[in-house]
């Protein structure tokens, strides 16, 4: 997957085996391989820190810089995100799935 640097990307795992319902955690990406070179890391980061810290790769505040949520991840991993695009049709699939266990929004104004 080509990812694109301030991209968001989402992570979907399930709790237990056969649960249908997917908790989704979403990453931004920030860089590939920013501690070591050639190691084929991955370096993303929560939203909540990415807009709140600012990018971590250009925050020079060292204090700053500690407080950044990142997390790294293998090349497997981010194999298996999702854009917006394949969540929202991942999601979709799901739902028609397993009706039952989504809620239905009816009479919303936009």
């Amino acid at each position: 997957m080509d990812l694109e640097k301030g991209k968001a990307y989402f992570g979907v795992s399930f709790t237990e085996a056969h649960t249908e319902v997917p908790e989704i955690e979403t990453y931004i990406f920030i860089g590939k391989d920013i501690f070591t070179q050639g190691t084929g890391e991955y370096i993303f980061q929560t939203p909540w820190s990415y807009f709140t810290h600012g990018n971590f790769t250009e925050i020079t505040d060292q204090k700053l810089k500690s407080k950044a949520q990142i997390n790294v991840m293998s090349s497997e991993i981010v194999e298996i995100l999702y854009t917006l695009p394949e969540l929202i049709e991942y999601l979709g699939e799901t739902v028609s799935k397993y009706p039952a266990l989504f809620g239905a929004i009816t009479g919303r104004n936009s």
